[in-house]
């Protein structure tokens, strides 16, 4: 999940797997799979870096589990 703030004030999370498209235009406008879309303040580069963020963390984190699983084997 990846935390964002709509323009008009309140942050919201969103799942980065359901994130169809962002783009710039020139505010940040996310829209996901299911076409609802969402103005935010964030701008493309930092979504994009919290997205990648979140991708490293659950990789890790997998990542961990499966070593740990492995190790008690």
């Amino acid at each position: 999940m990846i935390v964002v703030t709509r323009l008009n004030g309140p942050a919201l999370t969103l799942s980065s797997t359901e994130i169809e498209r962002a783009e710039e235009t020139p505010d940040t406008v996310l829209t996901l799979v299911n076409g609802k879309t969402f103005v935010v303040q964030e701008t493309l580069a930092e979504v994009i870096e919290q997205i990648r963020n979140y991708r490293v963390i659950t990789a890790r984190s997998r990542h961990q589990v499966g070593a740990e699983q492995h190790s008690h084997a």
